[in-house]
């Protein structure tokens, strides 16, 4: 039998950056019984990470874990910057003719990817390596709220 489960988070998608050394004061690097203690880079990942953990954790209403294979669907909705917009006064509403059509830029999707396969381990299913296939993965321009739209489906 075919399940789904699907929900939106609100907000601008946040990419996993690259792992960083934490260090001291002194510029040295922070060691925990002799390894080195890493960060991620993009401080704001860790608050996008957490709303995507606690919406799909409501959606998922504490049900086990998922352990069967997954396929990810997800679309990240972007607000475009000014700069596509005309200036003339009465069309700042109008896109520019040399506006993208296309999304093509930072963030990163695959990091966007990854870190929205880390905000649901432990929390929908018990390992990311449990997804198989990511499905109309796509990064669109939106005029309405930044957000993101997941459905995760799977069979039993």
């Amino acid at each position: 039998m075919k399940h789904a489960l699907d929900f939106t988070v609100y907000g601008r998608a946040q990419q996993r950056g690259s792992k960083v050394p934490v260090r001291k004061r002194d510029g040295s690097v922070l060691l925990k019984s002799g390894n080195v203690i890493l960060k991620d880079s993009n401080d704001k990942s860790v608050e996008w990470m957490r709303a995507v953990s606690d919406v799909a954790g409501r959606c998922w209403e504490g049900r086990p874990l998922l352990t069967a294979p997954v396929v990810l669907s997800a679309t990240f909705y972007f607000k475009r910057p000014k700069l596509h917009y005309r200036t003339a006064k009465g069309r700042e509403h109008e896109l520019k003719d040399s506006a993208p059509f296309y999304h093509a830029q930072s963030p990163d999707v695959a990091k966007l990817v990854r870190s929205l396969e880390d905000a649901l381990t432990g929390v929908v299913w018990s390992d990311d390596k449990l997804v198989y296939m990511y499905r109309v993965i796509r990064r669109a321009w939106t005029t309405e709220s930044e957000r993101t739209e997941v459905l995760i489906t799977w069979i039993e």
